[in-house]
């Protein structure tokens, strides 16, 4: 009987070893497993942090280079206004001109209608009244 109980023993001794054996594979595959599973998680937060790098710089660029165009197009502008604001006051000299000129045109008609006829003075008069009317000038 001895040797039953040995036999017994044995048995119980490898099917012992045996489950102690598998224990060990699954609790080394389970941690092959986390480990794989931390490497992964890891990794998906690098691939997100380099895509929000690369999506934070796409937009710098491209305020920058909106950025670069508004001021292109400031200045244009600026350009444009002082170049309009030129040409009203150079108009504004020029008119100033036109209407001296006018003004002493028709001073110097007015002080010639007395030497001319009588039916000439009349109708220079007319011409005189339409002038002064349609240009504001008194």
């Amino acid at each position: 009987m001895v040797q039953i109980e040995s036999v017994d023993n044995l048995r119980g001794a490898l099917a012992g070893a045996g489950l102690g054996a598998v224990l060990l594979e699954l609790l080394r595959r389970l941690f092959d497993a986390w480990q794989k599973r931390d490497a992964r998680i890891a990794d998906q937060k690098q691939q997100a942090g380099k895509a929000s790098q690369d999506a934070a710089y796409a937009l710098r660029t491209y305020l920058e280079r909106q950025i670069d165009d508004l001021r292109v197009q400031v200045r244009r502008l600026s350009e444009d206004a002082a170049d309009r604001e030129r040409r009203l006051q150079e108009f504004q000299r020029r008119e100033g001109w036109v209407n001296a000129a006018f003004a002493e045109f028709l001073g110097t008609v007015a002080a010639s209608l007395p030497d001319m006829p009588e039916r000439m003075q009349a109708r220079m008069q007319n011409a005189l009244d339409r002038l002064r009317q349609v240009s504001g000038i008194g």
